[in-house]
């Protein structure tokens, strides 16, 4: 659990959620820790170039993802987590882990990122100075998280209190 030892912690759907009191978000994929990131919409048919000095998580839909040409470079790894969600690429495919020379282009942006992605893209270029996770596990947005959190805390702190001036004694008149 890392950094959400004091803080509020959940699992949701596998995926280890934490809500730091600085507002920091994160959860956890793969041994992959993802904290303030920037979570971004792909749009069906494009083509995306990124670079970043964080990780990238890959949120692909149940059914895979099909591509034009996918390039990924990861200084740290790559993890492919869900085989029963297939990456169709009908051009050229490459995968490079493990070393700085695998991003072959300097950060543009400098967080961890999380791409929602459509079934089909164009070319795709990530090149990431982490790790780079492709599943299918939906990550709720920050502010989703926030009335969720929210409201499972207004819930628990109510209790079995009576609202208002209703009383649970049939004989008691109000």
């Amino acid at each position: 659990m890392g950094r959400c030892v004091k803080q509020f912690a959940a699992i949701v759907g596998g995926v280890f959620l934490c809500l730091n009191a600085d507002r920091s978000w994160g959860f956890t994929v793969s041994g992959v820790e993802f904290t303030n990131y920037l979570l971004l919409d792909v749009t069906p048919n494009s083509n995306l170039q990124l670079s970043t000095s964080g990780d990238v998580y890959l949120q692909l839909t149940p059914t895979g993802v099909s591509m034009t040409a996918a390039d990924f470079g990861a200084v740290q790894n790559i993890h492919f987590n869900n085989p029963s969600a297939p990456i169709n690429v009908a051009d050229t495919f490459s995968a490079c882990a493990n070393s700085p020379s695998c991003v072959r282009l300097a950060p543009t942006l400098f967080q961890d990122v999380v791409l929602r992605l459509p079934g089909t893209i164009g070319t795709f270029h990530i090149y990431s100075g982490g790790s780079i996770v492709l599943d299918t596990t939906p990550i709720p947005e920050p502010s989703t998280l926030a009335f969720a959190t929210v409201g499972l805390i207004g819930l628990c702190c109510a209790g079995g209190r009576p609202v208002g001036n209703r009383s649970i004694n049939p004989y008691e008149r109000v």
